[in-house]
């Protein structure tokens, strides 16, 4: 699921305020973008003019990075050392650190990381922006979905899990101000409840999801890793129906478990450094 933005009048806004007055902060946010030919804006936070901050994919660049950018008067920019591509999932971040120090990040890694001087304001006209910056420019071609801010750094090891299957939510909840996973509304999940709302009249895309999907989640879901250990979880799919049988293969044997519920949220749990998975279910 994710929200679909066609490029030229579609975004979505924070309904209210939000609630960080000063850096450092974090973005993140999944990408698919159907085209790396223009600079596409993923998600902003700032007065849409004067002040901003930005993470954005930069298609109309050499190399197609994702940016960590800074406006006040003019644009500070960290690019990654690697690009996006079109029609791929991406996971995107950016850090804004302090003054002098801003970082992009895709797919957990290719940092990169600017240390010019600059101060743009954070003020009371600060509202989240999703698919542009402006309301008028740098426009989304493609899917979005898990947008996040953080009113911290997030680590590059918190980025690297994010990057790996992390649901926010479990990604330093104390200083998450707003989580939006956007797979059929515009719902803030975080504790500040500050919902978006649609421009333009976007859509949702009720099957496309960020990296994996195990199988037909209606049926009998085979060859997936039982794991143990700090596992943190990410929200793959959505489904209303029973799931009668998951399968769970560990490192020699084969099993399965009859788990009967109906549910409508399904999550993979993902031990990143094992690379495995585990499936569990909310009933909501």
């Amino acid at each position: 699921m994710a929200l679909i933005l066609n490029g030229s009048t579609q975004s979505a806004i924070g309904a209210t305020v939000q609630p960080i007055a000063a850096k450092p902060f974090t973005l993140s946010a999944w990408i698919k973008s159907t085209s790396v030919a223009a600079s596409q804006s993923v998600v902003a936070y700032g007065d849409g003019s004067n002040d901003i901050y930005l993470l954005q994919a930069r298609g109309a660049i050499v190399g197609d990075p994702i940016a960590a950018m800074e406006y006040d008067g003019a644009w500070k920019i960290a690019d990654t050392s690697s690009g996006f591509s079109a029609g791929t999932w991406h996971h995107v971040a950016a850090t804004f650190v302090g003054d002098t120090e801003r970082n992009s990040f895709i797919d957990g890694g290719s940092k990169g990381t600017n240390t010019d001087s600059q101060s743009a304001d954070i003020d009371g006209a600060f509202r989240i922006r999703v698919g542009t910056h402006s309301g008028s420019a740098g426009f989304f071609a493609g899917k979005i979905a898990s947008v996040a801010m953080w009113s911290s750094e997030l680590s590059d090891a918190n980025i690297l899990l994010l990057a790996n299957g992390s649901v926010p939510s479990d990604i330093e909840a104390g200083t998450l101000e707003g989580y939006w996973p956007l797979l059929n509304n515009y719902e803030d999940s975080s504790a500040n409840e500050n919902d978006l709302q649609g421009v333009g009249e976007p859509t949702f895309d009720a099957t496309d999801n960020p990296l994996v999907t195990y199988s037909e989640l209606t049926g009998t879901i085979a060859a997936v890793s039982a794991v143990t250990g700090n596992i943190v979880s990410t929200i793959y799919s959505s489904l209303t129906g029973t799931i009668a049988a998951v399968s769970t293969v560990g490192p020699s044997s084969l099993g399965s478990t009859t788990v009967g519920l109906t549910v409508e949220t399904v999550f993979i749990k993902r031990l990143v450094a094992a690379g495995n998975d585990q499936i569990y279910y909310e009933a909501i």
